[in-house]
C-alpha cells in the first residue's frame, strides 16, 4: 500500500517540480530537465517492486500524467473549451521539467508552433525512461 501511495506521487512529480522552478530558476532549464529526468529515472528504479507485476506499477507512475495530457489536449485542440486555470497551471507545470528537451527533438520538424506535440513527446519520453528503469529492476532483481 505504501509503495503504491508512493508510486502515485512519483507520477505527480513533475507538477512538484513545476511548483519548485522559481526556486532553482537560476539554473539553465536544460540542466533542470536533465536532472528531473535523472531524479525520474532513480525513483522510478527505487520504488518499484521486482516481484511485484509490472504492469500496474506502471500505471500508478503513468496515470497522473495521462490525465494531465488528456486534459492539456482537451484544451489546446477543442476550441472554445476552456478548462478552469488552476487545472491549465498544474498541466503547464507538469510539462515544465521536460519541454526543451522536446523542443530540442522537434524543433527541426515543426513549421507552426503549437503546444500539443512538445506535451506529447515529453510525456512519451518520460513514459520511455520509467519502463526501461521498472524492466532495468526487474532484469537486476
Amino acid at each position: 500500500m505504501k509503495n503504491s501511495l508512493v508510486q502515485i506521487g512519483i507520477g505527480f512529480l513533475p507538477i512538484v517540480l513545476g511548483f519548485l522552478y522559481p526556486i532553482i530558476s537560476f539554473l539553465p532549464l536544460f540542466l533542470v530537465n536533465i536532472l528531473f529526468f535523472a531524479v525520474w529515472v532513480w525513483l522510478c528504479f527505487r520504488f518499484t517492486d521486482p516481484a511485484a507485476s509490472l504492469l500496474p506499477q506502471l500505471l500508478r507512475i503513468l496515470l497522473p500524467g495521462a490525465v494531465i495530457i488528456a486534459l492539456a489536449l482537451w484544451q489546446e485542440l477543442v476550441p472554445n473549451n476552456n478548462l478552469p486555470a488552476v487545472i491549465m497551471q498544474a498541466s503547464n507545470f507538469y510539462f515544465l521539467s521536460g519541454i526543451q528537451l522536446a523542443g530540442r527533438i522537434l524543433t527541426p520538424f515543426l513549421r507552426t508552433i503549437t503546444a500539443w506535440p512538445y506535451y506529447i513527446v515529453d510525456y512519451a519520453a518520460m513514459a520511455i525512461a520509467a519502463i526501461l528503469s521498472v524492466v532495468v529492476k526487474k532484469k537486476v532483481a
